[in-house]
């Protein structure tokens, strides 16, 4: 990191726009052994999460620790680059710190530069998986009389057509409203309607028009649960399944919660195609060793 201008700009972790008076210009091309200019940016940036822009005539270069990068330091670089490719289209730099040494990535374009920022944040993000578990579910595991099943059943009776006045009962009286109809769209599922049994929790995911079913308050949640609907959608089959997982919820934290969950491709009138997803609360599933529970 030497060779520090007056370009050079960071953005801390609430976002906050921190210009080059943070580097005294005759220390701007210090070595690492420096107690000046070169530890102070690398120090904020490697720990403090903090984000470094430098503009070298036409080429941005972004300096960033991916697993460390706070959201408001990330959100704040981002609008910057945003508005500087507004003023043209030049090439940039990832350089990555933390390691032994700065890994340099070249990008052609502020475009691929910006996508590619927002890609190796995203990638070096802790592992969520442990959190999530779902295993096909066994009629043996559910009562004869359960509503997952009953679904199951009216979707063959059915072929697949979709038909509410068939399924009312079973997802408004049986299963309580705890249903979900998503649209098939390629880039992302989109909520046409839902049931309003998820309870008070639910107040944290919005509801309104266009939203994506991945939108929920725990992104990770939301990415796991639309890969099991895209797989139910392109089997072409109904999955039925016992769901063990902690949910991070806004002001409230990780809570655990355990269900059975139906989900199945129906075919609209038309030709249209959506996946109706809908679960039954059983507090008795247990999926995951005990030991990686957060309560």
């Amino acid at each position: 990191m030497t060779g520090f201008d007056h370009y050079f700009i960071m953005f801390d972790d609430r976002g906050r726009l921190r210009r080059p008076d943070l580097v005294r210009r005759e220390h701007a091309t210090s070595g690492p052994s420096s107690g000046t200019g070169y530890d102070y940016p690398r120090f904020q940036v490697v720990n403090a999460g903090w984000v470094g822009i430098c503009q070298m005539r036409s080429r941005i270069v972004v300096f960033l620790r991916p697993s460390k990068a706070t959201s408001g330091a990330l959100a704040g670089a981002l609008y910057h680059l945003a508005d500087a490719g507004v003023e043209g289209d030049g090439p940039g730099n990832i350089v990555v710190l933390g390691g032994e040494a700065p890994l340099s990535y070249e990008f052609p374009t502020r475009c691929a530069l910006l996508r590619a920022v927002c890609d190796v944040v995203d990638a070096a993000q802790p592992c969520h998986h442990h959190r999530f578990a779902r295993r096909q579910a066994k009629r043996s595991q559910m009562t004869a009389d359960s509503p997952i099943l009953g679904l199951a059943s009216i979707w063959h009776e059915l072929d697949g057509r979709y038909d509410v006045e068939r399924m009312w009962r079973c997802l408004t009286v049986e299963l309580r409203q705890r249903f979900v109809v998503v649209s098939t769209d390629p880039d992302a599922m989109h909520v046409r309607s839902l049931g309003g049994g998820f309870g008070e929790l639910a107040r944290y995911w919005p509801t309104g028009g266009g939203v994506r079913l991945k939108d929920q308050p725990d992104a990770h949640y939301g990415r796991w649960l639309e890969g099991a609907y895209r797989e139910a959608e392109q089997s072409d089959q109904p999955l039925i399944e016992a769901v063990d997982c902690d949910i991070d919820w806004p002001r409230e934290g990780r809570r655990r919660h355990r269900y059975w969950r139906f989900i199945a491709p129906f075919q609209l009138d038309g030709g249209r195609r959506v996946v109706l997803g809908a679960t039954l609360i059983d507090p008795a599933i247990a999926l995951r060793p005990e030991s990686t529970l957060i309560h």
